[in-house]
């Protein structure tokens, strides 16, 4: 059954917008370059994967992977029709790729699984935890190849500033008695 069978020509039409950008991703030299200067920055600040670079990690992860809001909207629409109509397998027409809908009525509960055109499994729906998202293989691979190569990154600059000297400072009243002592990082 097509979304536009249920809700018109308009339903349909709100979700050609919507196009899936996925499919084929590279690890460019800009990008690369990008994770790598984060890596660093973050090593002078201390903090593992700081926001900026977890911003552009999203923003590349949800750049190759399916609108998946737009099919839970369609999905919770779908889910209501087939309440009154009592359908088990609905297909799903969004920005022209196919989304499959498969009931599973064994088990402990009721799970609802949603493919896309290639079969691959992008949402998980059951009544007692809603909604959960699977990660396609390509969006398996960005965030795989972005978390390796910041690593790498982090490894090296924290290395080299670990080869950079300590400097420490003791101050020692007449009678000998330590008062205060410091030590601190000069690559600061």
């Amino acid at each position: 059954m097509e979304v536009s069978s249920i809700f018109g020509n308009s339903f349909n039409y709100m979700f050609k917008s919507n196009s899936v950008r996925y499919k084929k991703w590279k690890m460019t030299d800009e990008l690369k370059t990008k994770i790598t200067e984060l890596a660093k920055a973050d090593v002078k600040k201390r903090k593992y994967m700081d926001d900026e670079y977890k911003e552009l990690l999203t923003h590349e992860y949800k750049s190759v992977g399916p609108d998946r809001e737009a099919l839970k909207r369609a999905a919770v629409s779908m889910m209501h029709q087939s309440n009154t109509r009592g359908l088990n397998s609905l297909e799903i027409l969004l920005g022209g790729n196919k989304y499959i809908s498969t009931g599973n009525e064994y088990g402990f509960g009721q799970a609802t699984h949603y493919y896309d055109a290639e079969g691959e499994e992008v949402l998980c729906y059951t009544g007692g935890s809603g909604f959960a998202v699977v990660p396609t293989k390509i969006e398996e691979r960005v965030l795989q190849e972005m978390v390796r190569t910041y690593k790498a990154a982090w490894d090296e600059a924290k290395a080299n500033r670990d080869k950079q000297p300590i400097a420490a400072s003791v101050n020692i009243d007449i009678t000998g008695v330590i008062i205060e002592e410091s030590t601190f990082d000069t690559t600061i």
